[in-house]
C-alpha cells in the first residue's frame, strides 16, 4: 500500500501488477539455535513489487498487543497473523540516516484528558510526555532515555492513543477472538483510526531523505538488514546502500539516455542546424530529469553528470548517423522515382536531336523542382541533390555537344532549298533550331499603321504552318482592323515566336521610337497593300531597310491556299533564319551592334524632331 502522491517523487518507471498474496508470509524467520534468515519465498515477491514500499514493523514488549494491530491491518486484506514467541534481546541499533516514521501506539487507560485547563492533542501529549514521566519514582531515568532516543533517531513522529479494550479480563487476555461488538467502541474506533493512518498517511520507506525504496530495493538489502541485528555489521549495510545507491543513478542515467533518444527521435529535422537545436534542448532536458532521480553517493553528482554528458554525446552521433542514413535512403529513392521519366528519354536518345539539350534542362528543372516540393527529406536532402546535379554533369554536357552539332549541321544546308519548293521551305522553318545554349528563341516584332493587316499576317504564318486548317487566332474578326491594343505572342514554331503590338495611327516621332526602341537589328518591311512606289516604302528605305517585301495576307473572307500567297511568306520567314544564321556564323558581337543601333537611333531622333520644328 502506498500514497499516490509520492509518485511525483520518485523515478518514472513503468509499475509492473503488484504480485498477490493470499496469506502472510514470514519475512525474516527464525531456524537452528534461534538464528534469524530471510524467507526467500518473500524475498521472491518484494524483488517483483517495482512500487514505493511502506514497511510497517510493529515492536514493543510481549503481551501488549502487537499481533492484534497486525492482524487488524492484514484483515483489511482478508489474513491473519500468528505471534511467534521470541526472547528479548537487544540489538545493534539503525542509523539515523534511514530513520524510519515512528509511530508510537500507547495503551494508557489513565490518560489525563485536561493539562493545565487545555485539551492536548494525542501527538501534543507525546511532546509533554517527557514532563509528566519527571514525576514518577524508580522508573523515571530509564523512560526518559527512551524519549530521548526516540527524538534523536526518530525526528518524523506520531503519537496514537489506546484506551480500555474491554472491563472482561478474560476477553483481554485473547484479545484477538474476541468479536469487535463485544469489544469498547471507542477502542475500536481508535483501531481503525490507526489502520486508517497506516494504509492512507505512512510514507514509503526511504534509504536516504531522496532515495524511496521500492520493493525489489528493499529485498536486495535484506541480508543486510539481518547482519546488522544479529552482528551489529553496520558497515555492511552502508556497502550494500552505497552500492544500491551507485546502481539506482546507473539506472537513471539510463533513463535520461532513452529520454534524450526518445526526444531526437519523435521530431523530424530537416538541416544540421535544427538538429543540433533539437540535440542542446533534448540534452538540457535529460539531465534535468537525472537531477531530479539523482540519490546521495560517493561518486558526486557533478562527476555523474559529466559522464552522463559524455554518454549523450555519444547517443548523439548515433542518431545523427541513423537520421544521416534515412534521409540519404529517401532523397535516393525519391530522386530515382523522379528520374524515371528522364531515364526513359536518355536510354531512347530522345534528347540527342535539335533542340534536345534545352528539353533536358527542362526536365532537369522540373525534376528539381518537385524534389524541392517534397517535404520531410532530412538532414541529407542538400546533400543527396549535390551528388545528383553533379552525376549529370558529364550526360548534359554530351546532350549539349549532340545538339550543337546536329543544329549547326542544319543550319549548313539553307542554300539548297528551292524557293519555290513549298514542302521543304515548310520543312525547314518548323524544324529550325538555335545554338544550344546561346539564345531561347527568335522573337519576330510586327509593327504597323492601325488596320493595316498586322493580326491577318499573323493567322496566314499560323495557317501556312499549322494543319491546314485557317483559324482567326490573332482576333482579326474580333478587331474589325485596328483594334489590337496590347502586345500578342504566338509560337509559330519551337525556335520561332511572332508578336502582335497595336498599330499606329500616324508614324510619327513618337510612333518611330517606340519601334526603334524594342529593335537591335535593321528590321524587316512587310507591305500589306503592295504600295511598290509607294510614300511609305521610299520613307523605309531612307531610313536604311533593305527588305522590304509585298505581301497578301489570307483573311476570314478569303484563306483559299493559294501557292504563291504561301511561297511569298514562307520566303520572308526564310529570309529572315538566313539572317539570323549570318549573324551567327559571323560571330557578331552584339553588345558592339546594340551601341552601334542605339547611335543610329539617336541620330534618327534627332532628324524626327528637326523634321517637326
Amino acid at each position: 500500500m502506498f500514497d499516490e502522491t509520492l509518485l511525483s517523487e520518485i523515478p518514472t518507471v513503468i509499475m509492473a501488477p503488484l504480485p498477490r498474496m493470499y496469506h502472510p508470509i514470514c519475512l525474516i524467520e527464525t531456524y537452528v539455535d534461534n538464528k534469524l534468515r530471510v524467507n526467500e519465498d518473500a524475498q521472491m515477491i518484494l524483488a517483483k513489487i517495482s512500487q514505493p514500499l511502506v514497511v510497517v514493523s510493529i515492536v514493543g514488549p510481549c503481551r501488549t498487543g502487537k499481533s492484534y494491530l497486525m492482524n487488524k491491518l492484514s484483515r483489511h486484506r482478508g489474513a491473519s497473523v500468528q505471534e511467534e514467541k521470541t526472547q528479548s534481546k537487544e540489538k545493534a541499533g539503525i542509523p539515523s540516516s534511514i530513520s524510519p516514521f515512528f509511530v508510537w501506539a500507547i495503551r494508557d487507560f489513565t490518560l489525563k484528558s485536561e493539562v493545565k485547563g487545555y485539551k492536548p492533542t494525542t501527538d501534543e501529549h507525546l511532546e509533554n510526555c517527557e514532563e509528566d514521566v519527571a514525576t514518577r519514582y524508580h522508573k523515571a531515568r530509564r523512560q526518559n532515555e527512551i524519549l530521548k532516543l526516540i527524538r534523536r533517531y526518530f525526528p518524523r513522529q506520531k503519537c496514537l492513543f489506546f484506551g480500555l479494550p474491554s472491563s472482561d479480563k478474560q476477553a483481554l487476555s485473547r484479545l484477538d477472538q474476541v468479536p469487535e461488538r463485544d469489544l469498547q467502541t471507542s477502542f475500536v474506533s481508535e483501531a481503525k483510526d490507526f489502520c486508517k493512518f497506516i494504509y492512507e498517511e505512512a510514507p514509503a520507506k526511504r534509504l536516504r531523505e531522496e532515495q524511496i525504496m521500492t520493493g525489489s530495493a528493499f529485498a536486495q538489502l535484506l541480508k543486510s538488514y539481518v547482519d546488522v541485528v544479529t552482528k551489529g555489521d553496520i558497515a555492511h549495510l552502508e556497502r550494500s546502500m552505497s552500492d544500491m545507491s551507485m546502481e539506482d543513478n546507473r539506472r537513471a542515467m539510463s533513463e535520461s539516455v532513452a529520454l534524450y533518444e526518445t526526444k531526437m527521435e519523435v521530431q523530424q529535422v530537416n538541416t544540421e542546424e535544427e538538429f543540433q537545436r533539437l540535440h542542446e534542448k533534448s540534452l538540457e532536458e535529460a539531465l534535468h530529469e537525472f537531477e531530479k532521480k539523482y540519490v546521495e553517493h560517493d561518486m558526486s553528482q557533478p562527476e555523474y553528470l559529466n559522464q552522463l554528458k559524455k554518454d549523450l554525446l555519444r547517443k548523439r552521433e548515433e542518431v545523427w548517423k541513423i537520421l544521416e542514413n534515412l534521409s540519404w535512403n529517401k532523397c535516393e529513392g525519391l530522386i530515382q522515382r523522379l528520374m524515371c521519366d528522364v531515364d526513359q528519354a536518355l536510354r531512347e536518345n530522345k534528347y540527342h536531336i535539335p533542340g534536345g539539350y534545352k528539353r533536358f534542362l527542362k526536365d532537369k528543372n522540373n525534376v528539381i523542382k518537385r524534389y524541392n516540393q517534397e517535404a520531410n527529406k532530412g538532414v541529407k536532402a542538400q546533400e543527396v541533390l549535390k551528388d545528383f546535379l553533379d552525376s549529370l554533369e558529364e550526360i548534359e554536357h554530351i546532350i549539349l555537344k549532340t545538339d550543337q552539332a546536329i543544329s549547326a549541321k542544319k543550319r549548313e544546308q539553307p542554300k539548297d532549298i528551292n524557293p519555290t519548293d513549298y514542302s521543304q521551305l515548310t520543312k525547314y522553318i518548323q524544324s529550325y533550331q538555335l545554338p544550344t545554349g546561346r539564345f531561347d528563341r527568335i522573337l519576330i516584332q510586327l509593327f504597323g499603321f492601325t488596320g493595316h493587316g498586322k493580326s491577318s499576317f499573323v493567322n496566314s504564318c499560323l495557317y501556312i504552318l499549322g494543319n491546314g486548317r485557317f483559324q482567326d487566332k490573332a482576333g482579326e474578326g474580333v478587331s474589325h482592323g485596328g483594334k489590337t491594343m496590347e502586345r500578342k505572342a504566338y509560337e509559330l514554331s519551337d525556335a520561332i515566336t511572332i508578336v502582335d503590338n497595336r498599330g499606329f495611327a500616324k508614324l510619327g516621332a513618337p510612333e518611330a521610337w517606340e519601334i526603334y526602341a524594342q529593335l537591335c537589328v535593321l528590321p524587316f518591311i512587310i507591305l500589306t497593300k503592295c504600295r511598290t512606289e509607294s510614300e511609305l516604302r521610299n520613307t523605309f528605305t531612307r531610313m536604311g531597310m533593305e527588305n522590304i517585301y509585298c505581301i497578301e495576307n489570307y483573311t476570314i473572307s478569303d484563306h483559299l491556299p493559294v501557292k504563291e500567297k504561301h511561297l511569298v511568306i514562307l520566303n520572308f520567314l526564310r529570309d529572315i533564319l538566313l539572317s539570323v544564321n549570318f549573324h551567327l556564323q559571323e560571330c557578331i558581337n552584339f553588345q558592339t551592334q546594340q551601341h552601334e543601333w542605339t547611335s543610329f537611333l539617336k541620330k534618327m531622333a534627332n532628324e524626327s524632331l528637326a523634321n517637326q520644328t
